[in-house]
């Protein structure tokens, strides 16, 4: 690493690999019995009482048969970005068959719809929240990304406690020792007092900062320092242990915030890209796709030149 860099990339800071998941299916409780044979004696308290569509009892089933390995970071560094827009069953599972399950635990009550719902909806107001810092329209999103609970403090003081918002409930089983427990003991974000009189953007940074630092808890994202093979200065770097892939688009969004980069998407395969480095009038993300647009403009003037005859 250039120990000169103010801002390094992940590939610079974390090396993770992960595996498809393109035999991912999700069942509901009344195939939990056919599709989980033989684990379904220690699952099932987390099936009795589920409805058929409730999310808790929806859960991933996953297999190895095809998977890919890859590595997040690397391949797709704007990947928290595509997550952030993922809204349904349909949404989860072909993201599961392109990139895999959330988690390490890719089966049953652990990876459940209503954990991809959580994560989705978590992820997805501090983006906008993300966005909004960027842009200065934080008051505009602010009521629909932050819970502001209030109380009272000594001397009738009132406090606003901000969190990131979400509409999953019955989020806190993910914290208890039970089937669908999906994280890691920890001393999460906890939370910050601000006064009510506190303005808009301090309470969406402050909203922003505690809800990464739960999820990077949450999911297990520690620092950690590495020899990098080089024979000069101390031969160490800064890289991060980093259990799954949750945790990864997490820490995208982290390193995302700490070096202001700018995502937009590719004009012709529609993928989320960093674009922090690129040209202001490049948009698209690679050769295929420029050759791609290069055809579509081809074909558009040739179609209307002889519409013009």
């Amino acid at each position: 690493m250039n120990a000169k860099r103010s801002n390094p990339s992940l590939v610079e800071l974390v090396d993770f690999q992960w595996k498809s998941a393109p035999m991912a299916i999700w069942v509901p409780p009344s195939r939990h019995a056919q599709v989980f044979t033989r684990l379904m004696k220690y699952w099932a308290e987390a099936a009795e009482g589920c409805a058929e569509d409730d999310p808790f009892g929806i859960w991933l089933a996953s297999a190895s048969e095809g998977a890919r390995a890859y590595e997040p970071l690397r391949e797709f560094p704007a990947l928290f970005r595509e997550f952030a827009e993922l809204r349904s069953e349909a949404d989860f599972l072909a993201f599961a068959h392109k990139y895999g399950a959330l988690r390490d635990v890719a089966n049953g009550p652990r990876s459940s719809l209503a954990l991809w719902l959580y994560e989705s909806q978590t992820m997805r107001a501090a983006v906008r929240l993300f966005e909004s810092l960027e842009t200065g329209n934080v008051e505009e999103v602010l009521s629909e990304t932050v819970w502001t609970d209030e109380t009272y403090g000594t001397n009738e003081e009132r406090f606003l406690f901000p969190e990131l918002r979400r509409e999953i409930e019955g989020a806190d089983r993910f914290d208890d020792d039970s089937p669908f427990q999906a994280f890691q003991d920890a001393d999460y974000g906890g939370q910050a007092a601000l006064p009510v009189t506190s303005s808009a953007r301090h309470i969406a940074q402050t909203a922003l900062a505690l809800g990464i630092k739960t999820a990077l808890l949450q999911h297990g994202v520690t620092p950690s320092v590495v020899p990098d093979g080089s024979p000069f200065r101390s031969g160490l770097r800064l890289s991060f242990n980093v259990p799954d892939l949750a945790g990864a688009m997490w820490l995208q969004l982290a390193l995302a915030v700490d070096g202001n980069r700018k995502y937009q998407k590719c004009e012709v395969c529609e993928t989320w890209q960093d674009v922090t480095d690129w040209r202001e009038d490049r948009v698209v993300c690679s050769d295929k796709c420029r050759a791609a647009k290069s055809y579509r403009l081809r074909k558009g003037a040739a179609a209307t030149k002889g519409g013009a005859r």
